[in-house]
C-alpha cells in the first residue's frame, strides 16, 4: 500500500464527464471509488487495460507518485508506447468532436479534448488496419513487461492498482498536464 497521496490536481486543465464504456488504455481518468478502507477513494489513473469480462480497469494510480517519479514513469511508458505508435510521440490531445464515426473504438462518445497516449487499443487504426483483441492484448502485456513492471517491482512503489468498474462513480475524463519537460502532440481523431 502507499504510504502517501500526492494532489495533482493542479495538473488537470479540463475535465469531461463519462461514462465507462467511453474510457480506453492511454486515457487519464478521474473517479471515486466506494469501497470499504481504501486508501484513495478519488484516483487519478492512467488507464492501461480494461477488461470487459471481469469488468476490471487496470491503471497506474498517479496519487501515488511525487511529481519526480510520475515524470520518470510517464517518460519510460511514453518511450515503450512510441514502438506500437505510428507517431514519433504517441502522447496527445485528442479531440472526437468532429464528424462521427461509427468504425472508431469510442464511437464520438467525448465532445471536448482529451489526454491520452496511444496504447494499443482494439479496433483502433494501426498502419491503415484496425488492431485485434488479441494483438492489442500481446503489445499490451509486453509494454507491461518491459517497461511497468520494473516500476511496481519496487517495494515503496504500489503504483499500479485494478479497479472493478461497478465500484467506480463519477468518472471523469481529463486533459492532462504533463509534469515539466515531459511534452505530447496534437491530434484530432476525426
Amino acid at each position: 500500500m502507499a504510504i502517501r497521496i500526492h494532489n495533482h490536481i493542479s495538473k488537470i486543465q479540463r475535465s469531461q464527464p463519462a461514462k465507462i464504456k467511453a474510457v480506453h488504455p492511454g486515457m487519464f481518468i478521474r473517479f471515486k471509488y466506494r469501497k470499504k478502507e481504501v486508501f484513495d477513494d478519488n484516483p487519478i489513473l492512467l488507464v492501461l487495460y480494461k477488461d470487459y469480462k471481469e469488468n476490471l480497469v487496470h491503471g497506474i494510480n498517479l496519487n501515488y507518485l511525487n511529481n519526480t517519479r510520475m515524470k520518470v514513469i510517464l517518460e519510460e511508458v511514453v518511450k515503450g508506447a512510441s514502438i506500437y505508435s505510428e507517431s514519433i510521440n504517441p502522447a496527445g490531445l485528442e479531440d472526437q468532436s468532429g464528424k462521427y464515426d461509427d468504425t472508431m473504438p469510442y464511437r464520438n462518445l467525448l465532445k471536448k479534448p482529451y489526454t491520452r497516449l496511444k496504447l494499443p487499443v482494439f479496433k483502433e487504426k494501426r498502419e491503415g488496419n484496425p488492431i485485434s483483441q488479441s494483438e492489442a492484448m500481446r503489445q499490451m502485456k509486453m509494454l507491461y513487461e518491459k517497461v511497468i513492471k520494473k516500476f511496481i517491482k519496487r517495494k515503496d512503489s504500489d503504483i499500479y492498482r485494478t479497479y472493478h468498474i461497478n465500484r467506480m462513480s463519477a468518472t471523469r475524463v481529463l486533459e492532462f498536464k504533463f509534469p515539466h519537460g515531459l511534452k505530447y502532440g496534437s491530434t484530432k481523431v476525426i
